[in-house]
Protein backbone atom coordinates (compact mmCIF):
# COMPACT_ATOMS: atom_id res chain seq x y z
CA UNK A 1 0.00 0.00 0.00
CA UNK A 2 2.96 2.21 0.97
CA UNK A 3 4.80 1.29 -2.29
CA UNK A 4 1.32 2.40 -4.39
CA UNK A 5 1.03 5.68 -2.59
CA UNK A 6 4.43 6.57 -3.75
CA UNK A 7 4.36 5.44 -7.03
CA UNK A 8 1.09 7.79 -7.49
CA UNK A 9 3.16 10.83 -5.77
CA UNK A 10 5.88 10.01 -8.19
CA UNK A 11 3.60 10.17 -11.26
CA UNK A 12 1.86 13.59 -10.34
CA UNK A 13 5.21 15.58 -9.00
CA UNK A 14 5.99 18.23 -11.31
CA UNK A 15 9.42 18.34 -12.79
CA UNK A 16 11.73 21.39 -12.38
CA UNK A 17 11.26 24.34 -14.35
CA UNK A 18 13.69 25.29 -17.14
CA UNK A 19 15.43 28.72 -16.32
CA UNK A 20 15.85 29.29 -20.05
CA UNK A 21 12.69 28.05 -21.69
CA UNK A 22 10.04 28.49 -19.09
CA UNK A 23 11.02 31.42 -16.80
CA UNK A 24 13.09 33.86 -18.64
CA UNK A 25 10.47 34.06 -21.38
CA UNK A 26 7.97 35.20 -18.58
CA UNK A 27 10.13 38.05 -17.27
CA UNK A 28 11.55 39.20 -20.26
CA UNK A 29 8.15 39.50 -21.79
CA UNK A 30 6.31 40.84 -18.64
CA UNK A 31 9.45 41.96 -16.48
CA UNK A 32 11.99 43.45 -18.20
CA UNK A 33 10.03 46.68 -19.52
CA UNK A 34 9.72 48.17 -15.98
CA UNK A 35 12.37 46.18 -14.14
CA UNK A 36 15.17 45.69 -16.92
CA UNK A 37 18.32 46.66 -17.94
CA UNK A 38 16.63 50.63 -19.68
CA UNK A 39 14.42 51.02 -16.42
CA UNK A 40 14.40 50.29 -12.82
CA UNK A 41 11.12 51.18 -11.43
CA UNK A 42 11.06 51.70 -7.50
CA UNK A 43 15.15 50.34 -8.04
CA UNK A 44 14.22 46.97 -8.93
CA UNK A 45 15.59 44.69 -11.64
CA UNK A 46 15.30 41.36 -12.77
CA UNK A 47 17.61 40.84 -15.38
CA UNK A 48 20.02 39.77 -13.22
CA UNK A 49 19.69 37.55 -10.06
CA UNK A 50 21.62 39.36 -7.67
CA UNK A 51 19.85 42.68 -8.30
CA UNK A 52 16.31 40.38 -8.00
CA UNK A 53 17.51 38.96 -4.49
CA UNK A 54 18.53 42.49 -3.33
CA UNK A 55 14.93 43.86 -4.36
CA UNK A 56 13.77 47.42 -4.68
CA UNK A 57 13.61 50.40 -2.80
CA UNK A 58 11.93 48.86 0.07
CA UNK A 59 15.21 46.77 0.41
CA UNK A 60 12.94 43.51 0.31
CA UNK A 61 14.24 40.54 -1.76
CA UNK A 62 11.89 39.94 -5.01
CA UNK A 63 13.20 36.52 -5.18
CA UNK A 64 13.92 34.00 -1.68
CA UNK A 65 15.18 30.97 -3.57
CA UNK A 66 13.66 28.23 -2.32
CA UNK A 67 10.48 30.04 -0.40
CA UNK A 68 7.92 31.37 -2.80
CA UNK A 69 5.75 32.30 -0.43
CA UNK A 70 7.89 34.98 1.09
CA UNK A 71 8.97 36.70 -2.82
CA UNK A 72 7.44 39.99 -3.10
CA UNK A 73 7.65 38.57 -7.24
CA UNK A 74 5.18 35.70 -6.36
CA UNK A 75 2.69 38.15 -4.22
CA UNK A 76 2.35 40.73 -6.73
CA UNK A 77 2.17 38.66 -9.94
CA UNK A 78 -0.29 36.01 -8.14
CA UNK A 79 -2.30 39.12 -7.23
CA UNK A 80 -2.00 38.64 -3.28
CA UNK A 81 -1.41 42.22 -2.99
CA UNK A 82 -4.71 43.89 -3.74
CA UNK A 83 -3.15 47.37 -3.63
CA UNK A 84 -0.03 46.18 -5.72
CA UNK A 85 -0.58 43.89 -9.02
CA UNK A 86 1.97 43.02 -11.41
CA UNK A 87 2.17 43.60 -14.40
CA UNK A 88 0.50 46.83 -14.23
CA UNK A 89 -0.66 46.57 -17.38
CA UNK A 90 -1.93 44.18 -19.63
CA UNK A 91 -3.40 41.19 -19.04
CA UNK A 92 -2.53 39.53 -15.83
CA UNK A 93 -0.07 36.30 -15.49
CA UNK A 94 -1.51 32.83 -16.59
CA UNK A 95 -1.89 30.66 -13.94
CA UNK A 96 0.37 28.41 -15.73
CA UNK A 97 3.22 31.33 -15.50
CA UNK A 98 2.65 31.89 -11.81
CA UNK A 99 2.98 28.51 -11.23
CA UNK A 100 6.29 28.01 -13.64
CA UNK A 101 7.60 31.39 -10.91
CA UNK A 102 6.46 29.38 -8.32
CA UNK A 103 8.43 26.28 -8.66
CA UNK A 104 11.50 27.85 -10.10
CA UNK A 105 12.06 29.85 -6.73
CA UNK A 106 10.80 26.61 -4.55
CA UNK A 107 13.63 24.96 -6.57
CA UNK A 108 16.28 27.29 -5.29
CA UNK A 109 15.14 30.01 -8.51
CA UNK A 110 18.05 28.09 -10.05
CA UNK A 111 19.98 31.00 -12.67
CA UNK A 112 22.29 29.77 -15.03
CA UNK A 113 25.53 31.73 -15.30
CA UNK A 114 24.52 33.65 -12.08
CA UNK A 115 24.32 30.95 -9.75
CA UNK A 116 26.85 31.86 -7.49
CA UNK A 117 25.14 35.56 -7.16
CA UNK A 118 24.39 36.55 -3.35
CA UNK A 119 22.34 39.18 -2.03
CA UNK A 120 23.73 42.71 -1.79
CA UNK A 121 23.94 43.99 1.29
CA UNK A 122 21.95 47.55 1.30
CA UNK A 123 24.06 49.03 3.93
CA UNK A 124 25.24 52.50 2.63
CA UNK A 125 29.41 52.74 2.61
CA UNK A 126 29.27 56.41 3.60
CA UNK A 127 31.41 57.05 6.33
CA UNK A 128 28.83 58.56 8.49
CA UNK A 129 27.19 54.83 8.49
CA UNK A 130 30.70 52.89 9.51
CA UNK A 131 31.93 51.88 12.68
CA UNK A 132 33.41 54.25 14.58
CA UNK A 133 37.26 53.05 14.99
CA UNK A 134 40.41 54.80 16.42
CA UNK A 135 42.46 55.32 13.32
CA UNK A 136 46.05 54.58 13.49
CA UNK A 137 47.67 58.06 13.37
CA UNK A 138 50.24 58.97 10.73
CA UNK A 139 53.88 58.43 11.48
CA UNK A 140 54.98 61.57 9.85
CA UNK A 141 58.18 63.90 10.85
CA UNK A 142 57.84 67.20 10.40
CA UNK A 143 58.12 70.18 12.92
CA UNK A 144 54.80 71.73 11.18
CA UNK A 145 52.80 68.87 13.35
CA UNK A 146 51.59 69.61 16.70
CA UNK A 147 48.69 67.38 17.12
CA UNK A 148 47.87 64.07 15.75
CA UNK A 149 44.86 65.78 13.26
CA UNK A 150 48.43 67.24 11.79
CA UNK A 151 49.60 64.44 11.00
CA UNK A 152 46.52 63.47 8.71
CA UNK A 153 46.68 66.61 7.27
CA UNK A 154 50.11 66.62 6.36
CA UNK A 155 49.96 62.76 5.24
CA UNK A 156 47.57 63.72 2.45
CA UNK A 157 49.53 67.12 1.53
CA UNK A 158 52.15 64.61 1.05
CA UNK A 159 50.63 61.57 -0.92
CA UNK A 160 49.89 64.51 -3.35
CA UNK A 161 53.33 66.26 -3.39
CA UNK A 162 52.33 69.41 -1.84
CA UNK A 163 53.35 71.44 1.21
CA UNK A 164 51.74 73.11 3.63
CA UNK A 165 50.78 77.03 3.88
CA UNK A 166 52.93 79.12 5.90
CA UNK A 167 51.58 79.88 9.03
CA UNK A 168 49.18 83.05 9.15
CA UNK A 169 49.84 86.29 10.53
CA UNK A 170 48.54 86.70 14.16
CA UNK A 171 46.31 89.35 12.67
CA UNK A 172 44.59 87.17 9.95
CA UNK A 173 44.63 83.92 12.17
CA UNK A 174 42.60 86.22 14.73
CA UNK A 175 39.75 86.80 12.04
CA UNK A 176 39.34 83.27 10.99
CA UNK A 177 38.76 82.08 14.40
CA UNK A 178 36.55 84.52 15.10
CA UNK A 179 34.49 84.48 11.72
CA UNK A 180 34.58 80.81 11.88
CA UNK A 181 33.43 80.43 15.86
CA UNK A 182 31.33 83.23 16.32
CA UNK A 183 30.75 84.38 12.59
CA UNK A 184 31.81 87.82 13.32
CA UNK A 185 35.38 89.76 13.17
CA UNK A 186 36.94 90.72 16.14
CA UNK A 187 37.21 94.50 17.74
CA UNK A 188 39.81 96.79 17.54
CA UNK A 189 40.38 96.46 21.19
CA UNK A 190 40.29 92.79 20.73
CA UNK A 191 42.84 93.27 17.86
CA UNK A 192 45.31 94.81 19.85
CA UNK A 193 45.25 92.60 23.13
CA UNK A 194 45.59 89.37 20.72
CA UNK A 195 48.75 90.79 18.82
CA UNK A 196 50.41 91.31 21.73
CA UNK A 197 50.02 88.24 23.20
CA UNK A 198 49.58 85.52 20.00
CA UNK A 199 50.44 82.71 22.21
CA UNK A 200 47.42 82.83 24.10
CA UNK A 201 45.24 81.60 20.71
CA UNK A 202 44.38 78.25 22.84
CA UNK A 203 42.61 80.82 25.62
CA UNK A 204 40.80 82.85 22.91
CA UNK A 205 39.10 79.51 21.25
CA UNK A 206 38.14 78.37 24.96
CA UNK A 207 36.29 82.04 25.16
CA UNK A 208 34.70 81.90 22.18
CA UNK A 209 33.20 78.71 22.65
CA UNK A 210 31.95 80.30 25.87
CA UNK A 211 30.07 83.05 24.05
CA UNK A 212 26.56 83.36 22.84
CA UNK A 213 27.44 84.50 19.64
CA UNK A 214 28.89 80.83 19.32
CA UNK A 215 25.46 79.23 19.83
CA UNK A 216 23.78 81.44 18.16
CA UNK A 217 26.12 81.27 14.73
CA UNK A 218 26.17 77.64 14.70
CA UNK A 219 22.30 76.86 15.52
CA UNK A 220 21.76 78.90 12.26
CA UNK A 221 22.19 75.83 10.18
CA UNK A 222 20.78 73.61 12.36
CA UNK A 223 17.52 75.99 12.36
CA UNK A 224 17.96 76.28 8.46
CA UNK A 225 17.22 72.72 7.80
CA UNK A 226 14.45 72.33 10.12
CA UNK A 227 13.11 75.20 8.09
CA UNK A 228 12.55 77.34 11.41
CA UNK A 229 11.14 80.66 10.98
CA UNK A 230 9.21 82.89 13.10
CA UNK A 231 5.83 83.49 10.82
CA UNK A 232 4.20 81.81 8.21
CA UNK A 233 4.97 84.39 4.92
CA UNK A 234 3.22 84.57 2.22
CA UNK A 235 0.17 86.66 2.03
CA UNK A 236 -1.04 86.11 5.46
CA UNK A 237 2.22 85.84 7.23
CA UNK A 238 0.54 85.16 10.72
CA UNK A 239 3.55 85.09 13.45
CA UNK A 240 4.65 81.88 15.58
CA UNK A 241 4.21 83.41 19.05
CA UNK A 242 5.84 80.30 20.36
CA UNK A 243 8.59 79.38 17.93
CA UNK A 244 11.43 81.21 19.51
CA UNK A 245 11.49 78.41 22.38
CA UNK A 246 12.61 76.11 20.15
CA UNK A 247 15.38 78.73 18.70
CA UNK A 248 16.60 79.12 21.89
CA UNK A 249 16.52 74.94 22.67
CA UNK A 250 18.85 74.69 19.93
CA UNK A 251 21.00 77.58 20.58
CA UNK A 252 21.54 76.17 24.58
CA UNK A 253 22.16 72.47 23.49
CA UNK A 254 25.25 74.00 20.77
CA UNK A 255 26.42 76.01 24.09
CA UNK A 256 26.13 72.86 26.30
CA UNK A 257 28.25 71.05 23.90
CA UNK A 258 30.88 73.75 23.84
CA UNK A 259 30.95 73.77 27.57
CA UNK A 260 31.55 70.41 27.96
CA UNK A 261 34.09 70.39 25.36
CA UNK A 262 36.18 72.70 27.17
CA UNK A 263 35.56 71.59 30.55
CA UNK A 264 35.52 67.66 29.80
CA UNK A 265 38.15 65.73 27.61
CA UNK A 266 36.79 62.23 29.29
CA UNK A 267 33.40 62.39 28.49
CA UNK A 268 31.71 62.73 25.47
CA UNK A 269 30.29 65.83 24.75
CA UNK A 270 26.91 64.89 23.91
CA UNK A 271 26.77 62.58 26.85
CA UNK A 272 27.88 65.73 29.13
CA UNK A 273 25.49 67.97 27.18
CA UNK A 274 23.15 69.65 29.68
CA UNK A 275 20.45 69.91 27.67
CA UNK A 276 17.18 70.67 28.88
CA UNK A 277 14.52 68.49 28.34
CA UNK A 278 11.23 69.20 26.14
CA UNK A 279 7.87 69.35 27.39
CA UNK A 280 5.39 67.48 25.45
CA UNK A 281 2.67 70.26 26.87
CA UNK A 282 3.95 72.83 25.74
CA UNK A 283 3.02 74.67 22.56
CA UNK A 284 5.60 73.03 20.36
CA UNK A 285 5.86 69.51 21.08
CA UNK A 286 9.67 70.56 21.18
CA UNK A 287 9.72 72.83 23.12
CA UNK A 288 12.47 73.83 25.79
CA UNK A 289 11.35 73.19 29.68
CA UNK A 290 12.84 76.36 30.76
CA UNK A 291 12.52 80.02 29.41
CA UNK A 292 15.19 80.48 26.29
CA UNK A 293 17.75 83.38 26.78
CA UNK A 294 15.83 85.57 24.68
CA UNK A 295 12.60 87.45 25.19
CA UNK A 296 9.95 86.13 22.49
CA UNK A 297 9.24 88.23 19.81
CA UNK A 298 7.14 91.65 19.81
CA UNK A 299 4.08 91.22 17.49
CA UNK A 300 5.24 93.35 15.22
CA UNK A 301 7.54 92.23 12.48
CA UNK A 302 11.25 92.76 12.92
CA UNK A 303 13.98 90.71 12.35
CA UNK A 304 15.14 88.16 14.49
CA UNK A 305 18.47 87.16 15.40
CA UNK A 306 21.22 87.45 13.13
CA UNK A 307 18.16 88.42 10.37
CA UNK A 308 17.19 84.53 10.09
CA UNK A 309 14.04 85.12 9.40
CA UNK A 310 13.38 89.24 8.66
CA UNK A 311 10.23 89.60 6.95
CA UNK A 312 9.23 92.51 5.69
CA UNK A 313 6.01 94.67 6.31
CA UNK A 314 3.02 94.32 3.76
CA UNK A 315 3.00 97.22 1.62
CA UNK A 316 -0.44 98.76 0.71
CA UNK A 317 -2.05 97.73 -2.78
CA UNK A 318 -1.14 100.64 -4.95
CA UNK A 319 -4.02 102.77 -6.32
CA UNK A 320 -2.54 102.42 -10.10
Amino acid sequence: MLAAVVLVSSAHAQPKPDFAQDVRPILESRCFACHGSKLQMHGLRLDHRADALKGGGSGVPAIVPGASAQSLLIKYVAGLDKDVVMPPAGPRLKPAEVAALRAWIDAGAPWPGEAEAQPVSKRSEHWAFQPIVRPRIPDVKSPWVHNPIDAFVLEKLQARGWTPAPPAEPRALLRRVYLDLNGLPPTLAEQEAFLKDPAQLEHLVDDLLARPAYGERWARHWLDLVRYAESNGYERDGTKPQAWRYRDYVIQAFMGISRSTASSSSRSPAMSCPMPRPKLSSPLAITASAPGTMSPPTPKRTASISSMTWSAPRRKPSSG
